[in-house]
């Protein structure tokens, strides 16, 4: 399947909406759908990933989402969806780049825009060796997710990306999963896990930290839980694994639409395989863990919005040394 940004939205939009595996099976049937074509055991994301692929080849969308919209007749926003539309992304700030500003033609060099955009050549380097910390979680079932290493050999993810220790002994971690300057792929380094000595995980703010097997710290270093402030407008750069294929990072349209000391919401792309990701700041310090993505709801305003979102490292931080783990 091809995930353009309608899918990716949609698959996020149905995912938020039925988290429940016996929900997405009778959603299915109200489709007119056979739940045996597919499998309907696995995690959720991964299952409406699956369903959206084989839907989309039959060219099914509509009736998936008519049976959707009978589960959920209030839900404003699969009704949009069954019309191809979903709310658009809230304007963060006036048009940054301005040319059409006259300029006095003595002036050789200026600033074009109201944002400044110059940055030490250093930032490349510090965005370097923050990737090489951040790794492809693989499991045996071809399922994917991301995750990074802290301090101690622990490895931070989602809940939803390892779940349980026996999700956590199945996984490969794959260190250094990336392209050459030449255009070709390293050989990735795989890890294994260690969740017999250290698995500590939080379904409601969606963490998982494990200890990993060896001294991956020294190869692969760490990124630092530090309390950060994060305002709306800032920057939100992502260190990730798209779609399960090798590290990429994200740059463009990355403002933060809104952030408090629980969750931060972002308009920085991800695909499936995303979550699990550090989020940076333009200092690359860490901001938040990437979790879930499509229409989220504001938790100010309580509007719906096109945006992706992350535990705020203020939560994480609590949330570690309320289990006994402190940096």
């Amino acid at each position: 399947m091809a995930w353009d940004a309608y899918l990716v939205d949609l698959k996020y939009l149905l995912l938020e909406s039925f988290d429940e595996n016996k929900e997405i099976r009778a959603i299915i049937k109200e489709a007119g759908l056979s739940a045996g074509d597919f499998d309907l055991e696995g995690k959720p994301t991964n299952i409406w990933t699956e369903v959206l692929d084989q839907v989309n080849k039959r060219g099914k969308i509509d009736e998936l989402l008519d049976g959707a919209i009978r589960r959920r007749p209030e839900n404003e926003s699969l009704k949009s969806a069954r019309n191809g539309l979903f709310k658009p992304i809230k304007r963060l700030a006036d048009n940054p780049l301005d040319y059409d500003k006259p300029l006095d033609p003595s002036v050789l060099e200026v600033k074009t825009g109201n944002e400044e955009t110059l940055l030490d050549v250093d930032w490349l380097e510090q965005g370097a060796n923050r990737a090489r910390s951040v790794a492809k979680v693989e499991f045996s079932d071809i399922t994917y997710g991301s995750g990074f290493l802290l301090q101690n050999n622990l490895f931070l993810t989602n809940n939803h990306v390892i779940k349980d220790k026996e999700s956590a002994k199945s996984a490969t971690l794959l260190f250094n999963y990336q392209k050459s300057l030449a255009g070709r792929e390293y050989q990735p380094v795989p890890v294994s896990l260690d969740p017999d000595t250290t698995f500590i995980t939080c379904v409601k703010d969606d963490w998982t930290v494990v200890k990993v097997k060896g001294d991956a710290n020294k190869e692969w270093g760490y990124i630092e839980l530090n309390p950060v402030t994060t305002k709306v407008k800032e920057h939100a750069n992502i260190i990730q694994h798209p779609a399960g294929g090798p590290k990429q990072v994200a740059f463009y349209h990355n403002l933060i639409a809104y952030a408090d000391d629980k969750r931060v919401q972002y308009l920085t792309d991800t695909l499936p395989g995303s979550s699990g990701s550090p989020v940076f700041d333009n200092n690359w310090r860490l901001i938040a863990l990437h979790h879930a993505g499509g229409t989220l709801i504001d938790p100010g305003n309580k509007q719906y919005y096109y945006r992706n979102e992350g535990i705020a490292v203020s939560c994480l931080i609590q949330g570690l040394s309320e289990n006994g783990i402190r940096f």
